[in-house]
């Protein structure tokens, strides 16, 4: 008994510091899962007799890039989840990229239709759209610094007119990016569902 109360402070000193261990030990557990387990768990069971084939990634890329707008296509395919990227001209419009989902369909079974979840992700380079906008920012830089020099009131009314006809101008610019555009079907559903576009949002297909 006398040990106990000499040494009180030491043992409960060692029995949080087992509590703390336990707790740390469980806590590695949850959040760092055995390395032996797959990501996925039991959700994939059964994806050998659904597998996707490169005939049928090779189909799908083929008739995607017959179209002349389209410049590259590649896949992905994480677990369940298909990922298929168009990049297209930078003048390929909504409409005629509507159907690129339902291409990819095609070429899938049914089976594999209801066991996979697909995103197919649209999109451009902007490469001519974003050197206007580099050249329409550039001159409201200019008309800025200008603005801030002048005194005469003629002259800043003038300006100040030009500004807001330019920064109007990089608004349109922004709003004609409506890519990129993005369509997913989980595999419980029939249909795909669209994002709005990033840029005036007019697109929307459900």
């Amino acid at each position: 008994m006398n040990f106990f109360k000499r040494n009180k402070v030491t043992i409960i000193f060692i029995v949080l510091f087992i509590l703390l261990v336990f707790v740390a030990y469980k806590a590695l557990k949850v959040l760092v899962p055995d390395e032996k387990t797959p990501v996925y768990g039991d959700r994939l069971d059964g994806i050998e007799a659904v597998k996707i084939t490169d005939e049928q990634y090779n189909a799908i890329k083929e008739e995607l890039e017959g179209n002349s707008f389209v410049v590259s296509t590649s896949k992905n395919l994480e677990g369940k989840l298909l990922y298929i990227v168009i990049k297209v001209k930078d003048d390929a419009k909504n409409t005629a990229v509507a159907g690129f989902p339902d291409v990819v369909l095609a070429h899938l079974s049914d089976e594999q239709k209801s066991y996979y979840d697909i995103q197919v992700l649209i999109n451009k380079d902007y490469t001519e759209v974003n050197e206007k906008l580099e050249a329409v920012q550039k001159e409201i830089d200019e008309l800025k610094k200008t603005i801030d020099k002048t005194t005469d009131e003629k002259e800043l009314e003038d300006l100040n007119t030009k500004l807001l006809a330019k920064e109007e101008e990089r608004d349109s610019l922004e709003d004609s990016k409506s890519f990129p555009m993005i369509a997913y079907k989980n595999a419980n559903s029939e249909k795909f569902s669209w994002t709005k576009s990033r840029g005036n949002g007019q697109w929307k297909r459900n």
